[in-house]
């Protein structure tokens, strides 16, 4: 079971692979690695992390990403006239930029903690020294999981590079808490096969910037910023749902928003008070919510100063047509 790594009972493979340095050090020789090429599906900072202090020191680290391929299933999704390579085509354009909102969404919702941060601060800034690069094989779908690591020996007849190939990701739990099955293999031959593969892809692969995604977790925040947040936090639900009943009200769009946000407080609560400043347009709000109870064949007391209602309002149910 040694070459066997499951991630049960402790035998995971972020620790194999820290093993697998840590022996060479040990070993107090000159002999050290000094390349690593990695293929994934899925990677996460948090995945990377697990084995960044193994891979700090090496000279080049190549980190191929793929997609998550399409199933059986989805084959029954073909548009009428569409070829399957067509097809094929655009569920990989699909699959990509589903890879980019994941990668967003991850970023927006990494918890805000030092062990976070220090994750992402670790991948920029080895993205950034330029020693590990990242591409992305958009060319087909690319679901492979392999880990390669070339050893640079004084012993030149003594050459015994290692690779880790399985099912894990390069996730944080494909390296340490998911079910997997990877196995370790130093046939050399095995290696210069999955080395040839690799770096054929590699090839073709496109250069994918991902720091970029990642360093927007370290821009300087306003305290407006912040506020929006806490906001779009305790009322985005409700405003994407309102937005779908937006359509086809006379208004500018925060009008818009105040009526329907108001209609859905007085069918909720009984009432509502509209109590924007002066000049935002209550009167425009008032009218449609009006509009919306005529439209239902009901009435409306509307109570205002005298001066007002011979004035303003009669002019304005006038204009209108409100009954």
């Amino acid at each position: 079971m040694k070459n066997l790594i499951d991630n049960i009972d402790g035998n995971t493979l972020s620790k194999a692979i820290r093993e697998l340095f840590n022996n060479i050090k040990s070993e107090k020789s000159d002999d050290k690695f000094i390349d690593a090429r990695i293929s994934t599906a899925y990677f996460s900072p948090s995945g990377f992390s697990q084995i960044f202090t193994s891979l700090k020191n090496f000279n080049s680290t190549k980190i191929m990403i793929g997609s998550d391929p399409i199933t059986d299933s989805e084959l029954w999704s073909r548009k009428i006239n569409e070829t399957p390579e067509l097809f094929i085509s655009r569920r990989l354009k699909e699959k990509l930029e589903h890879q980019n909102q994941d990668l967003f969404i991850e970023r927006n919702n990494l918890p805000f903690t030092k062990k976070s941060r220090s994750s992402i601060s670790l991948l920029i800034n080895a993205l950034r020294d330029g020693n590990i690069e990242i591409r992305r094989y958009e060319k087909s779908f690319l679901h492979a999981k392999s880990y390669i690591f070339s050893k640079l020996s004084n012993d030149k007849s003594d050459v015994s590079d290692s690779i880790f190939v399985g099912s894990s990701n390069l996730t944080k739990s494909g390296m340490i808490s998911n079910l997997e099955l990877n196995l370790k293999d130093e046939n050399q031959e095995t290696i210069s096969n999955t080395i040839q593969w690799f770096d054929k892809l590699w090839d073709e692969a496109e250069p994918f910037d991902l720091a970029s995604i990642f360093e927007e977790v370290f821009e300087i925040k306003t305290p407006f910023d912040i506020f929006l947040r806490v906001l779009w936090e305790l009322y985005g639900d409700e405003i994407t749902d309102e937005k779908d009943h937006d359509g086809g009200l006379p208004l500018t769009s925060f009008q818009q928003h105040g009526v329907v946000r108001a209609l859905r407080l007085i069918d909720e609560n009984g009432g509502v008070i509209v109590a924007d400043e002066v000049g935002l347009g209550k009167t425009f709000i008032a009218g449609e919510i009006l509009k919306s109870y005529q439209a239902s064949r009901q009435r409306a007391l509307l109570i205002c100063p005298a001066t007002l209602r011979d004035t303003s309002w009669r002019e304005f149910i006038a204009e209108y047509e409100l009954a």
